[in-house]
């Protein structure tokens, strides 16, 4: 998948998209970071606010919050790459 032009339809395309990145290079993120947070809450936006099951609002609530903040601090270096981990990690398991 061509993580350049791609728009996740699906958590496991999410998934895909998210594995694709290089959660090491904090320039690219900072590049993408807009681009990367459209498709986490196009794709997200029904999980976070519950209309997928109270459960899973629970369950992924925890890694929007993360993002939210990272993006708050604008910190591509550790914040933003360790919550895109925690989310690819959250939807591997679910």
């Amino acid at each position: 998948m061509d993580s350049e032009k791609s728009m996740p339809r699906d958590k496991y395309q999410l998934r895909r998209y998210l594995e694709s990145l290089n959660l090491r290079d904090a320039g690219s993120l900072e590049e993408r970071a807009k681009e990367i947070s459209d498709n986490i809450k196009r794709v997200m936006t029904p999980y976070y606010t519950g209309e997928r099951g109270e459960p899973l609002q629970y369950y992924y609530v925890p890694c929007q919050t993360l993002l939210e903040k990272a993006l708050e601090k604008r910190d591509f270096k550790d914040d933003f790459p360790q919550a895109l981990d925690f989310l690819i990690s959250s939807l591997e398991w679910e």
